[in-house]
């Protein structure tokens, strides 16, 4: 209660604070809310439309009598797919080795790499053009030499993937590098910050979300190089498998492997995606 005078009393006072907080706490409860809602939303348009072109995909074959060795309906490609239930899990198993051990070996030399052509000057001048012009040739050109140099098998298919997937990590991370400029970097240097230190507490933070940037699209990479890898030269994998299938005309077996690695695909950056909120909320 106030006083007559208009002065508020001790419970007034308490109240009104408590009503603060109280207020705080449910904006931040619908904001979260409609964040969540937001989500539910984007994955119900998904759902819908995957339904949607599954139905006239069926109805379209279906109709016109389309010969599945063209264009086999969903139907038939639920029927490869459970046919070979027990060898997609092992043939995957194969490429995703090949394909993390690539990915990791390009994160690591990208990164390395990009640290040095922006910190020494001599290898900017010297390295970095010759790794953005060895980044225009052929990709699939370089896969026949990693079978005669590592032979058949993992190794070379691990090759194959950390070459292709090296140049989007590198250069996004150099890109993000140079773009530590300004006002930040003469701060650090005024405060007598050493290379280390200013690398160490603000050109690696700043540069993580071009980094992930970079693997987002190496991580994609690393696994196609994978599977055109094994394309040439293995009795194992993915890749395999897809051109076993198509030599035999399997065409529903082909959209199988196909699906799955789509599938696959989508995992991966996903975990990527979450990986660099991680990791820019810690840098934070």
């Amino acid at each position: 209660m106030s006083t007559s005078q208009g002065v508020p009393t001790h419970s007034d006072v308490e109240s009104s604070a408590g009503g603060l907080p109280t207020a705080a706490a449910g904006r931040r409860g619908l904001r979260r809310w409609r964040a969540v809602s937001g989500q539910i939303s984007k994955v119900l348009y998904v759902v819908a439309t995957f339904i949607l072109v599954t139905v006239v995909w069926q109805a379209v074959v279906t109709l016109f009598h389309v010969p599945s060795v063209i264009l086999p309906g969903p139907i038939e490609i639920a029927g490869a797919l459970s046919t070979a239930k027990t060898i997609i899990p092992v043939q995957l198993g194969w490429t995703m080795y090949s394909a993390i051990i690539g990915f990791g070996i390009a994160v690591v030399s990208g990164v390395v790499c990009a640290l040095l052509v922006t910190e020494i000057s001599l290898l900017r001048k010297t390295f970095y053009p010759l790794i953005i012009s060895f980044q225009s040739m052929p990709h699939i050109g370089i896969a026949p030499l990693m079978v005669v140099w590592f032979g058949f098998g993992t190794t070379s298919h691990a090759a194959m993937s950390a070459v292709v997937a090296f140049f989007p990590i590198f250069t996004n991370m150099a890109h993000g590098l140079d773009t530590v400029r300004g006002e930040r970097l003469r701060l650090f240097r005024s405060y007598g910050a050493s290379s280390l230190q200013t690398m160490r507490k603000l050109k690696l933070p700043m540069s993580l979300p071009f980094l992930f940037a970079g693997a987002n699209v190496g991580i994609i990479l690393s696994m196609l190089a994978t599977i055109v890898s094994e394309f040439l030269g293995s009795n194992q994998g993915m890749g395999f498998m897809l051109v076993q299938q198509s030599n035999n005309l399997n065409t529903p077996g082909v959209f199988a492997v196909l699906i799955v690695l789509a599938v696959v695909g989508l995992l991966l950056h996903a975990i990527v995606t979450g990986l660099r909120r991680i990791a820019l909320r810690w840098s934070l």
